[in-house]
């Protein structure tokens, strides 16, 4: 899709999703921000008797 927008297009959307995001449109400023910045890392769970398993390594959960 970028190949098809011109540089003015592509300033233009930015600018009026940085505009929106400013103005509390959250989902916005959520996709915004995760393409700045990259995805908050999302926690595995699990429980004693059914651990995560994740490429054959076995993660415990444990409270403290």
């Amino acid at each position: 899709m970028r190949d098809q927008l011109t540089d003015a297009q592509v300033n233009t959307l930015v600018k009026t999703a940085v505009e929106k995001a400013e103005a509390g449109d959250s989902i916005l400023l959520k996709f915004m921000l995760e393409q700045i910045y990259g995805k908050a890392p999302q926690p595995l769970t699990g429980d004693k008797d059914n651990p995560v398993w994740l490429a054959g390594v076995e993660i415990t959960v444990r409270k403290k």
